[in-house]
């Protein structure tokens, strides 16, 4: 095989269905991770999780996510939320990047074609209201603001 990106990506499709024998029998869920290649050869990590119902596993992991977009007023609830994007079209909040700071938010056309997207595309803004924050000043007061 010869190592190049459109290679590894038919790879990392056909590795998905050759598995999916494996994540029934089992009930996990298998993925590879990022791939890095060189000329003979490349790596990946494998990750295996329990619970292998797909939709069970992405649930959980957006019930997790979901607490660091609190300010976005979302909560584990709207986990496949329908929104109307900015093109009009209608998607639905499949999921969250918690580390991706342009585009945090996966979601999914009726079709189920997945993008990620940043919060102002689903019109989302942040709201810290209910908030409080604590300023801790040089002589050792702090101070309390209720947003």
């Amino acid at each position: 095989m010869e190592m190049t990106k459109t290679n590894l990506k038919k790879f990392r499709a056909d590795f998905a269905k050759a598995v999916k024998v494996l994540e029934k029998s089992y009930g996990v869920k298998l993925e590879l991770g990022s791939i890095s290649y060189s000329e003979n050869n490349f790596t990946t990590r494998l990750t295996v999780t329990n619970g292998g119902d797909n939709s069970e596993v992405e649930k959980t992991k957006f019930e997790c996510a979901i607490i660091n977009f609190s300010m976005y007023g979302l909560t584990k609830t709207d986990y496949r939320k329908e929104f109307k994007g900015k093109d009009g079209k209608t998607y639905r909040l499949v999921g969250v990047k918690p580390r991706a700071r342009k585009n945090p938010f996966v979601i999914e056309t009726v079709g189920g074609t997945r993008y990620t997207c940043a919060p102002e595309f689903l019109g989302l803004e942040m709201n810290f209201k209910g908030w409080t924050v604590t300023e801790h000043k040089a002589d050792g007061s702090m101070n309390t603001i209720n947003l």
